[in-house]
């Protein structure tokens, strides 16, 4: 049954209460240390909406859907804690409860240099990572969605992406008058990324 919510008057002895039957995706979210993470914002991603709640003091969420809902994303994120994302899924009515854990350790870091090894400043540089499908909108993708996807450079030519989900990412500098370098299949974690501009 859906959350229902009702007001009574002080004093009212009769109290009639109609559930509806539907659609429910519940989940707890936790950190690595398996603690709660409380006001986690947790989104459903479709192209028919975003509705988004919030984790409570136990770190659990609830969204009453109604029917049962096709291909939606569920992404959680809070700063600090990381990110979670999931491929589409099918909420029906006996969808099981969701187990999110929130990883904030993971990230990709790297420098942009030119042909003499030197450290390029203020280049802008583009993370993206490996949609769920051939179809998935990118604009719906953690990364563009959380408007976590560009960053430029330090002096050293140095960056760093943090907080990542756990995906396969492509990384692209664009200095500014060159072509766009690009560096495919990275990780999180995994080594500095160098790109190197000619």
């Amino acid at each position: 049954y859906l959350p229902t919510r009702s007001s009574f008057d002080a004093g009212q002895q009769d109290v009639w209460l109609e559930m509806t039957k539907g659609a429910v995706l519940s989940g707890n979210v936790v950190d690595r240390e398996g603690h709660a993470v409380v006001g986690a914002q947790v989104w459903l991603l479709s192209s028919s909406g975003q509705p988004t709640t919030f984790t409570d003091k136990s770190g659990n969420f609830m969204f009453g859907v109604g029917a049962e809902k096709h291909d939606v994303s569920p992404l959680i994120f809070k700063q600090g804690s990381g990110i979670a994302f999931m491929p589409p899924m099918d909420i029906r009515v006996d969808t099981p409860p969701l187990q999110v854990v929130l990883d904030s350790s993971r990230k990709i870091h790297g420098k942009v240099v030119d042909a003499n090894g030197n450290g390029l400043s203020g280049v802008p540089v583009r993370i993206a990572g490996t949609p769920p499908s051939v179809s998935y909108l990118s604009a719906q993708m953690p990364e563009r969605f959380l408007d976590r996807d560009a960053v430029l450079t330090a002096p050293d030519g140095t960056f760093e992406f943090n907080e990542l989900y756990d995906s396969v990412f492509t990384v692209t500098a664009r200095p500014s008058g060159q072509e766009a370098v690009t560096a495919t299949a990275i990780t999180a974690n995994s080594a500095t990324v160098v790109l190197t501009v000619k």
